[in-house]
């Protein structure tokens, strides 16, 4: 298992080389889990709405709160929805993304839906340096109603199952090798694996 054992930079060269091609939808669940397990109003965002600057706020909020890397997120919405295919878009979904992770306030105010709680959550960002040993652990948002979830919760399940077939056909090669590197290798050499990274993730 990879978190077993230390790896060396070759034997993680070898592990990305073997690593099996998925579709772009399956890149993107690697982290999510099945689309059907998302809230219906994100896949409506994702396929179906007009990009305004609240669309896309809710759309990075619900990808970096659940740690999607910032280009295979939105890679997935412009393939999703050809209306983001453009480069005004591009651009607000990137600076968003940046200020999720750059800027206290946003994070501390920004609600998002986490996969794994199940729940709308807040960051509980400190206001004091202080205190910032305490971690930002996701809150549950008191009163908040679990949303309802997946493809044929949406207003228009046809449409969008129809382009899910379409999304489904977009390779990406060797993203596998994002997540369990992120999350169990515990003992690499951090400038081996940016090289490594960098070289076989096309979607940081």
């Amino acid at each position: 298992m990879l978190y077993s054992r230390k790896y060396t930079h070759s034997q993680l060269t070898a592990i990305a080389n073997n690593t099996v091609v998925m579709s772009l939808l399956q890149a993107v669940e690697q982290y999510l889990g099945s689309i059907n397990t998302w809230p219906a109003y994100i896949i409506t965002y994702l396929f179906a709405e007009t990009s305004s600057p609240r669309v896309v706020e809710e759309l990075t909020a619900f990808f970096a709160g659940n740690a999607v890397p910032k280009t295979l997120a939105y890679k997935l919405y412009s393939t999703c929805n050809p209306e983001a295919a453009n480069e005004l878009v591009r651009q607000l979904f990137y600076t968003r993304f940046s200020l999720w992770h750059s800027s206290d306030t946003v994070r501390r105010h920004s609600m998002y839906y986490d996969v794994r709680m199940k729940k709308h959550v807040r960051l509980n960002v400190p206001y004091s340096t202080e205190v910032c040993d305490l971690g930002e652990n996701p809150v549950p948002v008191p009163g908040c109603p679990a949303p309802k979830l997946g493809v044929e919760n949406t207003a228009i399940p046809m449409m969008i199952n129809a382009a899910l077939r379409v999304v489904s056909q977009k390779n990406c090669k060797n993203i596998l090798l994002i997540k369990p590197i992120f999350l169990y290798v515990q003992h690499i050499n951090l400038s081996s694996f940016h090289t490594l990274y960098t070289q076989f993730t096309p979607y940081s």
